[in-house]
């Protein structure tokens, strides 16, 4: 198993026995490919009363895909931190009426660099995420974040 391989296993883990919303959700990581960070589940564990899938399961899907994408990329930097969700907003487009995959990813606008030697020089940074979902080829929610990443013990908090 290559280290890519063993951080999405770990991710997985972490999702199914810490993150019991998504456990319950059927969360499940669908790859990262150094950019985006895909995270699906089943239309069958998250249905409301229309037949369609359940707003909040949309909402909570996109927080933790953009969770995973830091987390992916605080790897790619070989640095490890807290990452919690500052403020998020979710925009539904259309009914999503299948299984759903969000691809989230770091701003295009934000320079990753600079915020990851920031993170290395103060011990916190913040990043935006930006996640679309589709259902049958279009646009259903889009996702944009602001996540905090902190070094609490270099903060001197536990």
């Amino acid at each position: 198993m290559n280290l890519k391989a063993e951080l999405l296993a770990e991710l997985q883990q972490k999702i199914d026995n810490d993150i019991k919303p998504a456990a319950a959700m059927k969360f499940s990581i669908a790859g990262y490919d150094g950019e985006r960070f895909a995270l699906g589940a089943p239309k069958q564990f998250n249905t409301n009363h229309h037949g369609t899938v359940f707003g909040g399961s949309l909402y909570a899907i996109a927080a933790v895909a953009g969770w995973g994408v830091l987390r992916c990329k605080l790897d790619d930097y070989q640095l490890e931190g807290t990452i919690v969700v500052k403020e998020a907003g979710m925009r539904y487009l259309r009914p999503v009426t299948e299984d759903f995959v969000i691809h989230t990813q770091i701003h295009p606008e934000d320079d990753l660099a600079q915020v990851m030697q920031t993170y290395r020089d103060t011990g916190s940074c913040n990043l935006r995420i930006h996640g679309e979902i589709q259902n049958k080829g279009k646009d259903a929610a889009i996702y944009d974040g602001v996540y905090s990443v902190k070094d609490l013990s270099r903060l001197g908090k536990r």
